[in-house]
C-alpha cells in the first residue's frame, strides 16, 4: 500500500496551519495573563466561633486594616485583644472594647495598608464571654483573611520637646 503525494501534503498543511494557530493562542494568552494576572479574592474564613464572626474588613489609604466583628452570642463579648501571624511573627494587638449581643464593632489595627500583592495574615481573637465573675474567660477563635494588603512601613515616632530626663541614684 502506498500512499499518495497529496495526501501526505495536505496533512501536512493541516498540522501546520493548526500548530500555528495554536502557537499563536499561546502568546496571546501569555500577553494577556501578565498585564492582568490573577485577581485576589477578598475572604475571611476559619473564623468559626458561636459567639463571635469577622463580618467585613479592609485596608484604608491611613495604613489601618479595619476589621467588623460582629457578637452572635447571648451574652456580652469583652474584646481583649488580636493576634496578627505573619511571616513566622506574633503582633498583639490590644483592642478592649465590649460588644453587646448582636452588635458590631470596628477594629483598627495600625501598621497594615493596601498592597499589590494578594496576601495572607493569620489572626487570633481573644475574648471573654458574660458578665464579670460568671464569664467565660479567655475565648479564642482563629482564621485568614485574604486581600491586597502588607505591612506598612510606619515612621518612628517622633521625639517629644523640651523634653530632658535626669537619674539621680
Amino acid at each position: 500500500m502506498t500512499l499518495n503525494k497529496s495526501s501526505g501534503q495536505a496533512a501536512v498543511e493541516y498540522l501546520m496551519t493548526y500548530g500555528w494557530m495554536l502557537l499563536v493562542l499561546s502568546v496571546v494568552s501569555g500577553a494577556l495573563y501578565s498585564m492582568y494576572g490573577v485577581e485576589c479574592v477578598k475572604s475571611a474564613s476559619g473564623f468559626a466561633s458561636t459567639s463571635m464572626t469577622v463580618d467585613q474588613f479592609g485596608a484604608s489609604a491611613d495604613n489601618n486594616l479595619s476589621i467588623v466583628f460582629e457578637n452572635q452570642d447571648d451574652e456580652r463579648v469583652d474584646f481583649d485583644e488580636v493576634v496578627i501571624q505573619h511571616d513566622g511573627e506574633e503582633i498583639p494587638v490590644r483592642v478592649d472594647s465590649v460588644i453587646e449581643p448582636g452588635d458590631t464593632e470596628t477594629v483598627d489595627i495600625r501598621g497594615i495598608s493596601p498592597s499589590s500583592q494578594c496576601n495572607e495574615m493569620d489572626l487570633t481573637l481573644r475574648y471573654d464571654i458574660g458578665p464579670l465573675g460568671n464569664q467565660l474567660s479567655d475565648q479564642r477563635i482563629s482564621g485568614t483573611v485574604t486581600s491586597e494588603i502588607d505591612f506598612a512601613d510606619l515612621p518612628e515616632p517622633a521625639q517629644p520637646a523640651n523634653y530632658t530626663a535626669e537619674y539621680n541614684p
